[in-house]
């Protein structure tokens, strides 16, 4: 029964991290915010001057981050929504 309680407290952990994760990545400004990151990073690139490889290079790498960051929210609302799969299964077992 111990194993079931800390298995339980940490997929409670999880769930609240991708629940908040989920409302972050939703929220209308972080949307916002993003695009006009993106849409500035991509008209940055298109005006380069052609002999302008390591500022296209650096453009490149902040558009990157923006998707690492996008990314690292995603995994941490799936991982909140199978941690609320594997409890909700375990927890049907036992009743």
């Amino acid at each position: 029964m111990k194993k079931l309680f800390n298995f339980n407290k940490s997929a409670d952990k999880q769930m609240r991290k991708g629940d908040q994760a989920l409302k972050v990545i939703n929220d209308p400004l972080v949307k916002e915010a993003l695009s006009g990151i993106e849409d500035t990073i991509f008209h940055n690139i298109k005006t380069s001057k052609y002999k302008n490889v390591d500022e296209r290079e650096e453009l490149y790498r902040m558009l990157k981050l923006c998707d690492k960051f996008k990314e690292q929210f995603a995994l941490w609302v799936r991982d909140g929504k199978a941690a609320r799969a594997k409890l909700e299964q375990t927890t049907s077992k036992i009743i």
